[in-house]
């Protein structure tokens, strides 16, 4: 059976319901590096208000949730049965997560919180901890990578 491999990186994910790429404004002075790790050398600095175009991401997954099978159900053709563990890996928006199950990558089991059928069937034990990584490009044609998502504007379609 395939073992999941941590960190897992889940390139192209936007990780929450109405994500979006594309036109985001910085609500904060930025530093944006070169590469995605934190000891990079700066690409370039954004500015409070500035419009940058956040063109990907990649969600990396430290430290899998973990939800447990209360009662049985399927996963697709996959039987599940109490004892079970669900490693949830990135949450896809509107009700999906990409998880791993039974030693397969499973990319959008939608409701593993239980809201419809799966109702009662599953309890979380353990959060997920990821860090989401966005590639930035300014209006001068600059690449670089932000691990602060949340100092952008507008990568939310619904707001």
């Amino acid at each position: 059976m395939a073992v999941l491999k941590l960190p897992y990186y889940d390139y192209g994910a936007c990780p929450f319901e109405g994500c979006e790429y594309g036109e985001w404004i910085a609500n904060e002075n930025l530093t944006i590096l070169k590469e995605m790790n934190e000891a990079s050398a700066i690409s370039f600095q954004i500015q409070k208000g500035e419009r940058v175009t956040a063109e990907t991401g990649v969600v990396i997954t430290t430290k899998p949730g973990i939800a447990k099978i209360l009662r049985p159900f399927k996963i697709g053709k996959i039987d599940t049965k109490p004892g079970d563990q669900i490693s949830i890996l990135t949450n896809r928006g509107e009700g999906c997560f990409k998880v791993w199950f039974a030693g397969n990558l499973i990319d959008c089991l939608a409701d593993i919180d239980g809201f419809y059928e799966n109702k009662g069937a599953i309890e979380f034990t353990q959060d997920v901890k990821n860090i989401w990584w966005v590639k930035i490009i300014n209006s001068k044609g600059k690449v670089g990578w932000s691990n602060q998502p949340k100092a952008f504007d507008k990568k939310d379609r619904y707001k």
